[in-house]
């Protein structure tokens, strides 16, 4: 299925370049776009996978109740998955934190994450459509990568509930590209919030084009967890959730 966004969000998709690359970059993106296609498309022929396509909010959801919160799947760009995965690997160690992507659509973040040597990686998908074909992507990448070096292998997808899936063992990194809103959103960092307070774990969360960025910024502080808050870029959020005894110490520990 090609990739066919509407207007506005072509137009989110210029303003996220602009505010991360800069103009020029932007344009030469703009004018590639125009020239040789869609560059989703493009990332597709590239590594040999079915990552594109917009499909509609709810699409094959295996809990239609969730559908109310639900937005509708769009890839992520590369350069901007590129961008956040480079940053925060140069702020914290990969080694020490499994990779979870909350409603990781067709698994373009998760082949992505696989270039990087974090603990495991984990798409959640609440589509049982979209996470059979996220697992089918994974299998034929890992299997015989095209270009990127695959640095970890241990990368699964489950067909879960970001409200109640289970989690990886340890510190995480939480990727988050719009997957969802409302109660569910606020759900899903209410439980975030607990396990950081109830485990000491260190939870960082990597939120692309944040529509419910003043849950992030209101919600968690309101919870005795004050964030550790930095914009990379105008629609890239990174928060790390402080255990307590780390806030006594005055702030989140980073890579050496």
């Amino acid at each position: 299925m090609p990739f066919t966004p509407d207007t506005q969000e072509k137009l989110a998709i210029v303003r996220t370049n602009l505010a991360t690359f800069g103009l020029l970059r932007t344009l030469g993106d703009v004018i590639g776009y125009l020239f040789t296609g869609p560059p989703r498309d493009r990332f597709d022929r590239t590594y040999g996978v079915a990552t594109s396509g917009i499909v509609d909010a709810g699409a094959g959801f295996s809990e239609p109740a969730a559908v109310t919160d639900a937005l509708r799947y769009v890839p992520i760009s590369e350069q901007v998955m590129r961008y956040l995965l480079d940053d925060v690997t140069r702020r914290f160690d990969p080694s020490t934190l499994s990779f979870v992507d909350l409603g990781c659509g067709k698994g373009r973040a998760l082949v992505m994450a696989s270039w990087y040597p974090f603990r495991s990686v984990l798409g959640v998908e609440l589509s049982t459509h979209h996470a059979e074909l996220a697992q089918r992507n994974l299998r034929d990448y890992l299997a015989r990568p095209r270009r990127g070096t695959v640095r970890c292998d241990r990368v699964t997808v489950t067909c879960a509930n970001a409200l109640t899936c289970d989690l990886p063992d340890g510190d995480l990194l939480i990727f988050m590209y719009r997957p969802f809103k409302g109660q569910v959103f606020q759900g899903v960092l209410d439980r975030l919030a607990r396990l950081s307070a109830e485990t000491g774990r260190r939870i960082v969360i990597a939120y692309v084009c944040p529509v419910e960025q003043r849950m992030l910024d209101d919600y968690l502080p309101e919870q005795g967890h004050p964030p550790h808050t930095e914009r990379a870029a105008h629609c890239i959020l990174l928060l790390a959730l402080q255990p307590a005894h780390q806030q006594q110490r005055g702030g989140v520990p980073a890579r050496d």
